[in-house]
């Protein structure tokens, strides 16, 4: 990659926004937390409005700005509470069963992916936006593989959820059906769904690929692995899509996987650029090896000089 490929004017411009976000990076990280926490808890209130009593944007604003400030641990449990607490208007039996596999899923976060806990409540808002592959390709450029597991507890509450919202269906055409079919309905849309495994290795299988890929020493690691990624999530999701018998579209399948890929690579360059155009070749020794080194500079456009 060389300067031919990124003017000079964009490479300026990525550099000033970064120096802006590093001088007032606490703030940024507040804001940032903040726009997430309100989109999830917006998103919360909107599919699991039950309680007129507490609901609504001042309810939403709240929770967000308790959001912005907490620890990523003590902000997923808010979340996970929150969903619970306003499925216990629909049925309390419901909300046990939510809060149940919930709490399941926090202690597994906290056990193994503590660092990555944010991945499990960004997945599904990534699928609900129709941008399922972007977490898997962001975890895979900056985190280990360890984070496969907060992948997975997000993709179940994602559909832990959405069975939730047919269990409401079914209360609607009998408010009176017996509370043992009610939870054995709710968890058959869990366990006998096949989405729930079809995105589980689909998404696993991006992560792991960007990691692996992405880590190779061959020019453009990065831009190969974002691609690979998006090609494999539209095979996967368009062929299972078929098989299924899906509702969603072909053209939505293909534009959230460029989407993903886009915004993926926009992370990553905003992170590092590498100037593939300027790559040297280094031998030096010591007492006890001779050394072959590869250097890749990172792209930065020098300074005006002033006159």
């Amino acid at each position: 990659m060389n300067r031919k490929q990124y003017p000079k004017q964009m490479i300026r411009l990525r550099e000033k926004c970064y120096d802006c976000y590093m001088s007032y990076e606490k703030y940024a990280r507040y804001f940032l937390r903040f726009l997430m926490a309100f989109v999830l808890f917006l998103l919360i209130d909107h599919r699991f409005d039950y309680s007129g009593r507490i609901s609504g944007v001042l309810f939403v604003l709240l929770l967000s700005l308790i959001g912005a400030v907490l620890p990523d641990g003590v902000f997923v449990f808010l979340l996970l509470a929150v969903s619970a607490g306003k499925i216990y208007f629909l049925s309390p039996i419901l909300a046990i069963a939510v809060l149940f596999i919930s709490l399941v899923v926090y202690v597994i976060l906290l056990q193994y992916c503590d660092k990555s806990i944010l991945l499990t409540a960004l997945i599904p808002l990534a699928m609900f936006l129709k941008v399922p592959a972007l977490p898997a390709i962001i975890a895979g450029l900056f985190f280990s593989p360890t984070v496969l597991l907060a992948i997975l507890c997000g993709i179940v509450v994602y559909y832990m959820y959405g069975s939730v919202l047919n269990c409401e269906a079914i209360l609607a055409k009998n408010s009176k059906i017996d509370m043992v079919k009610l939870v054995q309905r709710f968890m058959d849309g869990i366990a006998k769904n096949p989405s729930i495994y079809i995105w589980s290795i689909t998404l696993s299988i991006v992560c792991l690929l960007v990691f692996f890929v992405s880590r190779m020493k061959i020019a453009y690691a990065f831009e190969i692995s974002i691609g690979m990624a998006m090609v494999i999530n539209m095979v996967f999701s368009i062929v299972c899509n078929i098989l299924l018998k899906g509702q969603l579209s072909s053209v939505w399948i293909v534009v959230g996987s460029l989407l993903a890929g886009i915004l993926g690579y926009a992370l990553q360059s905003f992170h590092m650029i590498l100037d593939y155009g300027k790559v040297e070749e280094l031998q030096f020794e010591d007492d006890e090896y001779y050394y072959y080194v590869k250097a890749v500079p990172k792209l930065r456009v020098e300074p005006k000089k002033k006159a």
